[in-house]
Parts: C-alpha cells; sequence; structure tokens
C-alpha cells in the first residue's frame, strides 16, 4: 500500500534511513532541507500488511527516488508509483532499478556507482571562480545539451533549480570562463552542513584535454571536505568512472537511473 506522508512520519522515515543515507543521498538531504515545506519535494512510503515501511519514494520536480534498505520491497506499489507519476527520471540502487525496468519499456536504464572522495590536495587554479545567479542560465543550456547530465531536463526547469538551490545555499557551481563564455563546470546538486553531493562535471567539445575537469574538480570537493562535509557522487561512465577515480573517488555502492525517452517526453 502506498501512502503520502506528512510531519507525522518524520521519526519513522529517519528511522528508517538510519546511517544507510549513501544510499538515498539526494531523498535523505532534501527531506533535511525541506521537510515537508516545501511543494515541490514530497515523500511517500510503500507499507507492508503489517504497516512497515517497505520503501521510500520522494519525489522532487519530474524525477523520483526510490529507497529501500532490504529486498522486502512491494515491486507493485513501485511501479505503479511510476505509472502514475509518469517522471522524468527513476533513482535508486543498481538491484532495484534491473528488478523494475522490465516493466517501462519508454524509459531506458543507465548503470552506474555512487562514489566517495575523503582526501584531495590543493588545487589552485585563477581560471576557477564560483558561478553568480546571472550564470545559472548558460549553466543549464550547457547540462541540457549533454545525454547523461541533463537532456531530461526542460532548459528553464533546470535554470529555476539551480537558483533555487544557489539562493538557499543548497548548492553552488564552480565554472571556469573564456572570454566571457562558460566552458567547464561542475556542483553540488545538494548540500548540508554534513554531506555535498557533486554532479555536471562537463567541459565543451573544444576545450577538453586542457586538464579544466580535474581542476575544477578537485577544487570543488577540496573546499567541500575543508569544511568538514562527506562527499559523494554518481557517476554512469567508464570515463566518469576514471575521473572519478583520478580525483580520489572510491566506489561505495550501485547505483542506476530510468530516463523517460525523450519522444514520450515531447509526446511524440
Amino acid at each position: 500500500m502506498l501512502k503520502q506522508c506528512n510531519s507525522s512520519w518524520t521519526t519513522a522515515i529517519l528511522d528508517y534511513i538510519k546511517e544507510d543515507y549513501s544510499k538515498c543521498l539526494y531523498t535523505y538531504i532534501n527531506f533535511q532541507k525541506y521537510g515537508f515545506k516545501n511543494n515541490n519535494f514530497k515523500i511517500w512510503v510503500s507499507l507492508n500488511d503489517q504497516g512497515g515501511i517497505t520503501a521510500l519514494i520522494a519525489r522532487y520536480y519530474t524525477g523520483v527516488h526510490i529507497y529501500c534498505r532490504s529486498d522486502d520491497y512491494i515491486v507493485e506499489d513501485l511501479v505503479f508509483f511510476i505509472r502514475e507519476n509518469s517522471p522524468s527520471i527513476v533513482n535508486s540502487t543498481g538491484p532495484i532499478i534491473k528488478r523494475i525496468e522490465v516493466f517501462f519499456t519508454d524509459y531506458t536504464a543507465h548503470y552506474g556507482s555512487v562514489g566517495q572522495v575523503k582526501k584531495i590536495p590543493c588545487v589552485s587554479s585563477k581560471l576557477i571562480e564560483e558561478a553568480s545567479l546571472d550564470d545559472m542560465y548558460d549553466i543549464a543550456k550547457l547540462l541540457s545539451e549533454d545525454d547523461g547530465l541533463g537532456r531530461h531536463y526542460d532548459i528553464l526547469l533546470l535554470e529555476h533549480q539551480l537558483k533555487e538551490r544557489y539562493n538557499e545555499g543548497f548548492g553552488r557551481n564552480y565554472i571556469i570562463k573564456k572570454r566571457g563564455v562558460i566552458v567547464s563546470h561542475c556542483a553540488t546538486y545538494a548540500q548540508t552542513n554534513q554531506i555535498g553531493v557533486t554532479s555536471g562535471i562537463f567541459t565543451v567539445p573544444n576545450e577538453r584535454g586542457n586538464g579544466y575537469a580535474h581542476q575544477i574538480y578537485c577544487k570543488l570537493c577540496f573546499d567541500l571536505l575543508q569544511e568538514g562535509k562527506e562527499v559523494f557522487a554518481y557517476y554512469y561512465t567508464l570515463q566518469a568512472h576514471r575521473l572519478h577515480e583520478k580525483v580520489g573517488f572510491q566506489v561505495i555502492s550501485s547505483w542506476a537511473k530510468l530516463v523517460k525517452d525523450q519522444a514520450f517526453i515531447l509526446g511524440k
């Protein structure tokens, strides 16, 4: 049975996650940040016949995150929720996505890892700057042109989310510009006093090979660690695994996502 949560579920949700937050980072961080006070962030629980929680399903704008502490979750509840809400992307651990992807021919599955970095050398570069609010549209446009980073997002919606995170101190964006144009980018897509989740590593094709991605990413991770945060990232491709390994990340869990095919997003 699916049930949408309200504030009376706060203790039960945190007790269900406990110290396992590395397998549901966005759900955990968004819940710590927003609770039940943001209309764009909502949580449902899947309950067994005894009323026990078998899964958490969090929706933030058009994205969904699924967390199951064990494999006793009710597959039918997960499938029903996705069909009813038609999210642009569904995120969870590899085994969960593997189990449900057969039900969704209009989605494509991508498999990857969750990594954590605990130590990194200091990197100094005069080229690196922290983005301002005025840079968010250009960042959203760059990310939306990349299949792995933001193709499933509407540019204006992504810009809105980036600005919202920036204004709330919930995210930061580091950039390198050449002649006033952004050529490299990375960010925290969620952060608290405890945790930073990095993403959005991107260098425009004609500037690749200059070491910008490594420099800017090391700078971001170094700053987060200096602030006492635990630093995590999600990555999928072989190239991304190599970059994160070079920076110092170690894989701590599998991760995967179902991305709604573009034809279905556009209603074709």
